[in-house]
């Protein structure tokens, strides 16, 4: 029975463990998903302000420096996307992995349980065979 404890003790360790690699893994999906809106909008103003200084008489120079920046901000927003893609795998794996550790943690509680019952259902019947003999010596004393 103790060893049954510190293997549930090591599978709900696991568990824990798990999930707090998924929940990192959450907070970086989090994080990049806003690094992502906060680009977005940053090139749009960048696109309109180039828009306004292509219809104005501009230099030529102001605008393909204007055009390579929004192309690097597209690069990094695709980038961005990618990283995305990638942990959200991750995530799927490691939201597997944590139904799995949690299904390891039900079968030794429920394994720890029918152990649990089983000693009692010995202890019971040890128990009545020493009531059984207290009551058959008292009833031989009594006989004599």
């Amino acid at each position: 029975m103790i060893r049954l404890w510190f293997v549930y003790k090591v599978r709900v360790a696991e568990q824990q463990t798990v999930e707090n690699q998924l929940s990192e893994i959450i907070s970086q999906i989090e994080n990049i998903k806003k690094q992502i809106v906060s680009l977005t909008e940053h090139r749009s103003k960048i696109v309109n302000s180039y828009l306004n200084s292509f219809n104005s008489v501009g230099h030529s120079r102001d605008i393909e420096l204007q055009t390579n920046y929004i192309n690097s901000l597209m690069e990094q927003e695709k980038e961005l996307n990618n990283s995305l893609v990638e942990l959200e795998k991750q995530s799927q794996e490691k939201r597997q992995e944590v139904i799995n550790a949690a299904n390891k943690v039900k079968i030794i509680d429920k394994l720890r349980d029918n152990c649990l019952s089983a000693y009692i259902a010995e202890t019971s019947r040890i128990e009545q065979l020493f009531v059984d003999e207290l009551a058959m010596l008292a009833f031989v004393r009594r006989g004599k």
